[in-house]
């Protein structure tokens, strides 16, 4: 049977959007008797979802997305969740994300990121209402000249965001699995006093400085476990990212995913050329 739903990604072109945007995919499909659901999974980056022609309901962790009428406009802002979120689409849809890397974001908003999503809510229609017209061209254009409406999009917008430097530094040490630091040894590397750590941290990226280390350590042991070639064992995934013993890899990984690391990954499916591992 033909395969009706159609994913592709793609990296930016411009030299400038390095390190700040991930990668843009594309997500669709013609198929009106669809009725498919997805389940996503905390990452350290964070995503803008554009859906066109569709209606959305936002249920607490999950997402309804209805065939909608021609024109309606939604764009879904993926915080760094503790959590697995799920995604059910009915009928024929068309949408495009944008991943951002860790702070990527706040290089696009003109004030911090705590400010420009105050409650931390999903549905940013409102504030990023000027995507509409770039997703439009999108949903028109042949898929290579996506890419290039989106990159001179985001370089209109392009700005180095309040705090930069000294978040930058945060990030790349919380990022660094080699070695083990918790709030107080971090702030003390950094030459930061705790409270101000903690008050950045959660201004820029709308989380907690450990909640934060959390999701670097469970994404990166599953990225590793998918991406490599030869799979490594739980226990040495374990070391690898710095968890206490193989039982507590496991319990972190059932609490997020709500299954065991053997079992999940034997669900797992990867869409696109980057790290989108999603489960049907």
């Amino acid at each position: 049977m033909e395969n009706k739903e159609h994913f592709f990604s793609f990296s930016p072109k411009a030299a400038a959007l390095s390190g700040k945007i991930a990668y843009y995919y594309i997500h669709c499909s013609a198929d009106s008797d669809n009725d498919i659901s997805y389940q996503y999974f905390p990452h350290f980056r964070n995503a803008l979802t554009i859906y066109l022609d569709a209606d959305i309901t936002l249920r607490g962790m999950n997402s309804v997305v209805k065939e909608g009428q021609p024109g309606a406009y939604s764009c879904i802002y993926s915080r760094n969740y503790t959590e697995s979120v799920s995604v059910k689409i009915s009928g024929k849809f068309w949408k495009l994300g944008i991943a951002f890397e860790p702070l990527g974001y706040n290089h696009f908003i003109p004030v911090p990121l705590a400010e420009w999503i105050p409650n931390g809510q999903n549905d940013v229609s409102d504030i990023e209402i000027e995507l509409r017209e770039v997703a439009q061209a999108c949903h028109l254009a042949r898929m290579d000249e996506c890419v290039n409406l989106l990159d001179s999009y985001f370089l209109k917008r392009l700005a180095i965001p309040e705090n930069h430097e000294v978040m930058t530094r945060i990030v790349s040490s919380m990022m660094n699995v080699d070695v083990e630091q918790n709030v107080q040894e971090l702030a003390e590397y950094l030459k930061l006093d705790r409270r101000t750590l903690l008050r950045l941290v959660q201004k820029h990226l709308c989380t907690s400085a450990k909640t934060y280390q959390q999701l670097i350590k469970f994404r990166l042991a599953l990225n590793e476990y998918i991406e490599a070639r030869a799979k490594t064992s739980f226990t040495q995934l374990a070391l690898n990212h710095r968890y206490y013993d193989q039982p507590a890899f496991i319990r972190h990984f059932k609490k997020i995913t709500g299954k065991t690391p053997r079992a999940f990954f034997q669900h797992i499916h990867q869409f696109g050329s980057f790290d989108t591992y999603w489960t049907k």
